[in-house]
């Protein structure tokens, strides 16, 4: 099964909805999207490289939110 990764159009976050899907839920604050709508950074993701594309996406986005707070 393939994923792709959306942003939220609500809080911004990354989240993984089934290619071929119109809608997804985000899994943060839990906002109903229209995929259509939204935001693409992946297309294509096998199933078994999701968590690994999210988890990476939190890192940088978590390390770019730190290195503005100290600037």
């Amino acid at each position: 099964m393939l994923y792709r990764i959306l942003l939220c159009r609500k809080c911004g976050q990354p989240c993984a909805s089934q290619e071929g899907s119109k809608t997804f839920t985000c899994a943060y604050c839990g906002s109903r999207n229209e995929a259509s709508r939204s935001v693409r950074i992946f297309e294509h993701l096998d199933s078994k490289d999701v968590p690994a594309v999210l988890a990476k996406l939190k890192s940088a986005r978590a390390s770019k939110h730190a290195s503005t707070k100290t600037d």
